[in-house]
């Protein structure tokens, strides 16, 4: 195994993630709980359900409307914030 191209793989996949919302309250759960293992434990429970759940959906049809519905709500959103 290639450890440099593991250790930078995992380096830019870090930094990637470092300010998503999900790994902010994974933290301050960690920070605020007496078992930060526990924490833990669930944060990836619960991430690699998504992953299992997201790969089982991926045959599907994508939904147009949603994504559409998705792409105006972003647009209004970014409206707001540049005002």
């Amino acid at each position: 195994m290639d450890w440099k191209v593991v250790l930078s793989t995992f380096g830019l996949v870090f930094v990637a993630e470092l300010g998503d919302k999900t790994q902010l309250a994974a933290i301050a759960m960690a920070a605020k709980s007496r078992s930060p293992v526990a924490v833990f434990v669930g944060a990836v429970a619960a991430l690699a359900l998504s992953i299992l759940s997201t790969g089982c959906q991926e045959q599907q049809t994508p939904n147009i409307k949603m994504a559409r519905l998705i792409s105006a709500e972003n647009r209004q959103l970014k409206s707001q914030l540049q005002s």
